[in-house]
């Protein structure tokens, strides 16, 4: 944080240079000014570190941060929904809807492997050439000592486009869902970021917010999943940079007093948006409708382009007309179990256990710094990992609960850490640029996380394991970076390069 004498100081030497800096920038429209841009010290000395201006903005900018959070509605509109295969000799014909489990339906089909209860997924018996009905059907007319593939599938539930789309064996297909939206993160955030830093942080977040709700709203109508698949990546490539662009605004928005809570308001307003979709989809099961009542909203936001005031570091670079209104500009302090079997509850509890995570980072952010803090929860996350792997969850479920409530707890305080530390480490001039880029480095574990479930082939444990190895590496290497606790913006990549390091003194002569 600034100290109280430093800022006095500064102070009075702005008296004197603003009539200087007013015929520079006046002499020097289409350029920008020779020295760099002080960020924190504009924030501190005159907008002010908390005032209305900063509460109205941050109130406005947390409603994109909101729905920046059902990008991730894949989980529900491409779920996985139980299935088993259609069995033509016990009265079920190619169309008609038929039960998923009827009592005669292990005469016919094996039992599912390992802990799942209920039929196998993708294979029968194979026929003896008998018939039965829809209400008996007899275990003789079955070879049960050999199976096939199944010809056709019936499916549990029909909120998916699991079933419109008929993937209920095509599993590597299905996941595409999520492993593409996370490509389409890969390449959207450094372009995001490059217009915001060019053009200012509300061009680019009016357009992640429209490309978003378009892309979304066309997908409902998708009339196969290769359109489906199609729409689901662009909407993120054009579309996901819309809660980076929002954090940055609001990270530069308020001063250092006030950054560490700004942080954990806008981590909150994310899980909020996770708790909201759950809730969502909870209420609307149809994949169409939820996607349409996720989406239409975002249209609103467009307005954003007219009420929602520029990003204070843009207008700083390009010398925004006029200044906020008085009454803006005067600063002032304001400020047990997961239900089993129903995935709604099990995602909206789950992603609700981010709140208070966020808040405690933010008691502990400024008393013992943003590298410890951003390292331990990655040890923490890492050490339940590890340790979730070598227990059985059927004998120990509670436990394995605690572990996994502990762990995404402990990550989830991390991620808080992470976005407000990489924020301050990176220079006002390139800082969503480098923000970005960082972002997208990380997407690359949202790509392959998909694909490890299938080393459990191997053993069940690999991914927890593999998950909290790459834990505790990430948490030694926070370690080597500079604390940022204290100091102020860089602005300057020189600035950026020098923190941490103890400021040169000069010789005695």
């Amino acid at each position: 944080m600034n100290d109280p004498k430093t800022s006095a100081m500064n102070g009075d030497r702005n008296v004197e240079s603003n009539k200087s800096i007013d015929s520079e920038q006046q002499s020097n429209n289409a350029t920008e000014s020779s020295g760099p841009i002080d960020l924190d010290h504009v924030l501190v000395t005159e907008l002010g570190q908390f005032g209305r201006y900063q509460l109205i903005s941050l109130i406005l900018v947390s409603v994109p941060m909101i729905f920046s959070a059902f990008m991730s509605e894949f989980i529900f509109s491409a779920a996985a929904i139980p299935h088993r295969c259609r069995i033509p000799e016990c009265g079920e014909s190619a169309t008609g809807n038929y039960e998923y489990s009827p009592g005669w339906i292990l005469n016919a089909v094996p039992p599912a492997s390992g802990s799942a209860a209920g039929p196998a997924s993708c294979e029968r018996y194979v026929p003896l050439g008998g018939t039965g009905s829809l209400t008996y059907c007899p275990a003789n007319i079955f070879n049960q000592a050999a199976t096939q593939e199944c010809d056709s599938l019936i499916y549990e539930r029909s909120n998916s486009v699991v079933y419109d789309f008929d993937l209920g064996c095509q599993e590597w297909l299905r996941t595409l869902a999520g492993t593409l939206s996370k490509v389409g993160s890969l390449f959207v955030l450094p372009v995001t970021g490059y217009i915001s830093d060019k053009y200012g942080r509300r061009v680019a977040l009016i357009i992640s917010i429209f490309n978003m709700a378009l892309f979304g709203f066309v997908r409902a109508f998708s009339v196969n999943y290769t359109m489906f698949l199609a729409f689901q990546m662009m909407q993120t490539m054009l579309g996901g940079g819309m809660y980076s662009t929002a954090y940055v605004y609001a990270a530069e928005l308020t001063g250092p007093k006030y950054r560490v809570i700004t942080g954990a308001v806008c981590g909150s307003m994310f899980a909020i948006g996770q708790m909201l979709l759950g809730s969502v989809a909870w209420l609307v099961q149809s994949w169409r409708y939820l996607i349409m009542a996720l989406h239409i909203p975002c249209f609103i936001l467009v307005v954003y382009y007219w009420i929602l005031p520029e990003g204070v570091s843009a207008c700083l670079r390009h010398q925004c007309g006029g200044s906020p209104p008085p009454s803006y500009t005067t600063g002032y302090p304001s400020i047990p179990r997961v239900s089993p079997g129903n995935m709604y509850a099990n995602y909206i509890l789950v992603t609700a256990i981010e709140i208070p995570a966020n808040f405690f980072a933010l008691l502990i952010l400024d008393r013992v710094g943003r590298k410890v803090t951003l390292s331990g929860g990655f040890f923490l996350s890492a050490i339940c990992n590890i340790t979730f792997a070598f227990i059985d969850t059927n004998e120990l479920a509670t436990l394995g609960l605690v572990l996994y409530l502990v762990g995404k707890f402990g990550i989830s305080v991390g991620f808080m850490a992470l976005y407000l530390f990489t924020s301050e480490l990176y220079p006002t001039q390139f800082r969503h640029t480098l923000l970005a880029f960082s972002s997208m480095i990380g997407r690359i574990g949202s790509i392959t996380a998909p694909l490890t479930p299938a080393l459990m082939v191997y053993w069940e444990g690999i991914p927890s394991v593999l998950f909290g190895g790459l834990g505790l590496l990430a948490g030694a290497l926070v370690l080597t970076q500079p604390e940022t606790l204290g100091q102020p913006l860089p602005n300057t990549l020189v600035e950026a390069e020098a923190i941490g390091r103890a400021p040169k003194t000069e010789p005695r002569t």
